[in-house]
C-alpha cells in the first residue's frame, strides 16, 4: 500500500506519519526529501536547518545570492526578491521546489518521488507513506500506484493564510479519507489507526 498525506502547513502530516509509521512499519518518504537535498548542496547548509523547529527561522545562509545555481537567483532576481536578506528553510524550499524546478518540468518532483517508491518496492517494503501530497499531481503518482490520499484537517491551519500555490492546491485534491486533528495527539493516533484498519478493509472487499 502506498499512502499519500496531503494537509495545510501545520495540519499535523508529519505526525501522523509519526504515528503510522511507528505503528505499522511503514516505509517513509517526502517530495520535499529531494528539494531539501539539493538546497543542502546549493547553498551549503546544514540539513538540520529544516527540521520542524528551525523551518520557519530566517537564516543568512539561505539568502539568495548564496546560492551556487546562477540560474536561481537570476530567477528570484527578476521576481523582485532581495537577493541578500536572511531567508526561512520553508521560503527556499517553496521557491526552489515550485517557482524553479516544477516550473522547469512539473513531472520533476514526481520523477525522483518515483524513483525512491519503486526502489522500496524492490527491497520488499509493502508499507510506504508520502508524508507531503500538495500538488494534483503528486495525487495522481500516489493513484499510479493504487494507493491511498488522505487529507489531515487542521482548523488553525486552515485558518492561516494561503500564500503559495503548494498550500492552495492541496484543496484541489480528491481524497479517499479525512483525519480531523483539532484534539491531542492520543485523539489522532486512535483516528489514524482506525482510518488504516477501515481502508484495508475496505480496500480488500473492493478487490474480492
Amino acid at each position: 500500500m502506498v499512502l499519500g498525506l496531503c494537509g495545510r502547513a501545520g495540519a499535523g502530516k508529519d505526525t501522523c506519519a509519526d504515528i503510522l509509521c511507528e505503528a505499522f512499519s511503514f516505509y517513509r518518504l517526502a517530495f520535499a526529501d529531494a528539494v531539501r537535498a539539493e538546497i543542502v548542496h546549493s547553498f551549503g547548509v546544514d540539513p538540520a536547518i529544516f527540521s520542524r523547529e528551525d523551518k520557519e527561522q530566517k537564516t543568512i545562509g539561505l539568502a539568495i545570492g548564496r546560492c551556487a545555481d546562477a540560474d536561481f537567483i537570476r530567477l528570484m532576481s527578476s521576481r523582485g526578491e532581495n537577493i541578500s536578506a536572511a531567508r526561512t528553510p520553508r521560503e527556499i524550499m517553496r521557491w526552489w521546489g515550485t517557482e524553479y524546478r516544477r516550473a522547469q518540468n512539473p513531472a520533476y518532483w514526481l520523477d525522483r518521488a518515483a524513483e525512491k517508491i519503486n526502489d522500496a518496492m524492490r527491497r520488499g517494503f509493502r508499507r510506504i507513506i508520502v508524508t507531503d501530497v500538495r500538488f494534483t499531481n503528486e495525487a495522481d503518482l500516489i493513484r499510479h500506484y493504487d494507493g491511498d490520499v488522505w487529507m489531515i484537517q487542521r482548523n488553525s491551519a486552515d485558518a492561516a493564510r494561503a500564500d503559495h500555490q503548494s498550500e492552495t492546491e492541496v484543496g484541489l485534491i480528491h481524497t479517499d479519507a479525512t483525519i480531523e486533528n483539532n484534539d491531542s495527539i492520543v485523539r489522532l493516533a486512535s483516528l489514524s489507526v482506525r482510518t488504516l484498519i477501515d481502508r484495508t478493509d475496505e480496500r480488500s472487499r473492493q478487490g474480492e
